[in-house]
């Protein structure tokens, strides 16, 4: 999808974007699991407000993430769309 965009502005929307469905998904993970964010957090290692920030589309480190979605029971997977 960001090859075809032109524009820096375009992927910057994109970026965004993005990051808010992520955010949006994390949350909705740890919510359907009853979870807190500190209880997340805390089995992560990583601050609640890095926890915060990553559920509201912010930018966390790729160490951050992945450590988010296996406190989780997930994984991060790189999928290259073609």
């Amino acid at each position: 999808m960001m090859d075809k965009l032109t524009t820096w502005a375009e992927r910057f929307d994109a970026t965004l974007d993005a990051h808010a469905a992520l955010g949006k998904t994390i949350k909705a993970v740890r919510t359907s699991q009853l979870r807190t964010q500190a209880d997340v957090a805390h089995e992560a290692c990583v601050t609640t407000r890095t926890l915060i920030k990553l559920e509201n589309g912010g930018n966390v480190t790729m160490h951050s993430l992945s450590a988010v979605a296996r406190a989780l029971g997930g994984r991060l997977v790189w999928r290259a769309d073609k």
